[in-house]
């Protein structure tokens, strides 16, 4: 099931004074309870075992360094950077945080981005082992295009000539597939068959394993190419963004050596975790700031893309798949890039992947439209009846739309503007199709193209209607599930049972969602049910097309709050096609 992202978020802003390299400016910027007052930070302070520098030394005691020294170095750098009056902010907003969960978003300049922050240690710990999510940010990505969602296809590219990564490669393609992600792989590629790869294959993540250095990652020499790829290029190849109906990459996970370092003579984002984030064309970058040994890096990487397909959350996935390494300076190794509003969208995202919307894109509803309470058709053929009938008497003349009908949109309204805005959703009758990315139909014997539509697109159930019995059929299961026509004065629909249907359906780059009831209280149910539970859907279906099928008991009035959600594979209601005595239509054509 999906966790709650880090919703409580401080951000440490630190730079060195211009004037006087010797010294820095620090701040909790931003934080629940206000900011702190800027300090001086004496930068002469700073101790690192054997002055090495920070990737060597995180490379080098990964391997053999203890948790006494990583203290030392995590104490030391708290101590300079927070002096008490951040501490005392800090403190304060840990205490507003659900459960003390905290994100602290690193907000460096150039001269100090390479420090590993992942090791700051209060005197009781290091943060990261308690509950608190590290990221890197910066003042330089673009506003609003920086997000997360969920991963449905990753992209695994695996450069390994000198170590043999098959056995992970295959078995993360494997563990992925149980999740319900498909892994796409590309072994050894050069310069043009990565990009040809990345261009062919729609994916939303991408994990590359392999060899880097600052702003670069390497790829299989070609014909005197040295095989160094340099960020700007990669971000080249990644989608843009603004591309309509093109996934868009919300995660790059860099599983080798160096991603996130810099060069010292060029801008911070030089860097291929911080090039990438520039670009605006990912989501979220993880990247190893020093080398990492192997073991530790397949351990990391299993565990997080587990993690972060189950859960939805980067920096939660992360934070936990730092403790499978029981070294702390490997913990320490992994940088998370990512947007400081992330989770702010966290929610907004998954939603909207789900629905197959992107931003801006507008929402067609189609409700069935009645004239004097009946289908358009029906009145056109009975109008002179109809209106000798209400002769005298007031009547509307325009269309109007079923009250159950109008009830479902409202149902859904609250969940569409999660994703967009009101002006963007269109309310159109059955007697067009709204020219929409996404669409959604309600209704089923009122609407004039719903049995149609359904039929055409949708994939796993058809609507029958007569005079007598209307009927949802399952043509996957081979089931009909039957209720008496609710148009019949012998029955008293309440007292049924009522059964409806929500489908997803994909075709000719659009995407159509049928809400469909046999009566009112099904339509509006399943609406209801949709706004209500439409994790349960994403957790299983991701942006898949989906069906499923909801029973709502009778004998409770017009309640339509009660669906429940049926195994089709298995239940005692439905009725085999053949003992039903029904056939199913023909060949369902193509979309």
């Amino acid at each position: 099931m999906p966790v709650e992202p880090f919703l409580t978020t401080v951000r440490f802003s630190v730079f060195v004074d211009p004037v006087d390299k010797r010294r820095a400016l620090a701040s909790l910027s931003e934080s629940p309870v206000g900011a702190s007052p800027w300090q001086a930070v004496d930068l002469r302070g700073i101790r690192r075992p054997l002055d090495w520098e920070y990737s060597k030394l995180l490379y080098i005691l990964s391997k053999e360094g203890t948790d006494a020294e990583a203290r030392e170095v995590g104490k030391n750098l708290y101590a300079v950077f927070f002096a008490e009056a951040i501490q005392q902010v800090f403190r304060s907003a840990r205490s507003t945080a659900p459960r003390g969960k905290i994100r602290i978003a690193i907000d460096s300049c150039q001269e100090l981005c390479d420090i590993p922050w992942e090791l700051l240690h209060d005197d009781h710990d290091f943060l990261l082992r308690q509950d608190c999510s590290i990221i890197r940010v910066a003042r330089e990505l673009p506003p609003g295009v920086a997000y997360f969602g969920p991963l449905t296809r990753v992209a695994v590219v695996a450069v390994t000539p000198d170590f043999d990564a098959r056995g992970h490669v295959d078995g993360l393609a494997a563990k992925l597939k149980t999740l319900g992600v498909e892994a796409v792989t590309c072994r050894d590629p050069n310069r043009r068959e990565l990009m040809d790869f990345l261009d062919r294959e729609p994916v939303d993540a991408l994990y590359f394993l392999g060899h880097g250095r600052a702003g670069q990652v390497l790829l299989k020499p070609d014909r005197g190419d040295s095989g160094w790829l340099d960020a700007g290029d990669l971000a080249q190849w990644l989608p843009d963004p603004a591309e309509p109906r093109r996934p868009r990459v919300n995660l790059v996970y860099f599983s080798s050596c160096g991603t996130a370092e810099r060069r010292p003579e060029e801008h911070v984002f030089s860097g291929v975790a911080q090039r990438l984030m520039l670009s605006g064309r990912a989501g979220s970058v993880l990247a190893m700031q020093a080398k990492i040994g192997v073991t530790e890096a397949f351990r990391l990487a299993e565990s997080f893309f587990e993690g972060v397909v189950r859960g939805g959350d980067p920096e939660a996935a992360l934070l936990r798949a730092r403790t499978v390494v029981s070294n702390i300076w490997a913990r320490s190794i992994p940088v998370l890039y990512t947007h400081v509003d992330g989770p702010k969208e966290f929610r907004k995202n998954r939603l909207a992947r789900l629905l197959g919307m992107k931003p801006g894109d507008g929402v067609g509803v189609s409700l069935a439209a009645l004239r004097m309470g009946v289908k358009q058709p029906d009145y056109d053929k009975l109008k002179e009846q109809l209106l000798k009938a209400v002769e005298g008497v007031f009547y509307y003349r325009g269309r109007t739309y079923g009250q159950g009908d109008v009830h479902a949109v409202k149902e859904l309204l609250d969940l569409l503007t999660q994703v967009g805005d009101l002006s963007r959703v269109i309310i159109t009758g059955d007697d067009e199709l709204p020219d929409c990315p996404v669409a959604f139909f309600f209704g089923s014997h009122s609407h004039q193209r719903v049995e149609s539509l359904v039929h055409e697109y949708a994939r796993q159930f058809d609507l029958q209607t007569g005079d007598q019995h209307w009927a949802v059929v399952d043509r996957d299961y081979q089931r009909r599930y039957e209720i008496p026509a609710p148009t019949r004065q012998d029955v008293n629909y309440y007292d049924q049972d009522d059964w409806g249907i929500i489908e997803k359906a994909v075709g000719g780059g659009r995407c159509y969602f049928f809400v469909c009831g046999l009566g009112d209280r099904a339509t509006r149910g399943c609406a209801y049910f949709l706004a209500r539970r439409w994790e349960e859907l994403l957790a299983q279906h991701q942006d898949r097309p989906f069906a499923a099928l909801l029973r709502f008991p009778g004998r409770v009035g017009e309640d339509y709050t009660r669906g429940e959600l049926v195994d089709r594979a298995q239940n005692t209601f439905g009725v085999p096609i053949e003992a039903s005595g029904s056939s199913l239509p023909g060949p369902i054509p193509s979309a």
